[in-house]
């Protein structure tokens, strides 16, 4: 049980840093354009 709840934390972890960094990189290409 630890362990799938861990995996689950970890999966969380990237989705949301793969969310900040798509947030970084749209906000680089909109500050670039302007």
């Amino acid at each position: 049980m630890i362990e799938v709840t861990n995996e689950k934390v970890t999966v969380a972890k990237e989705k949301l840093k793969d969310a900040r960094t798509r947030q970084k990189s749209y906000a680089d290409k909109h500050r670039r354009s302007i």
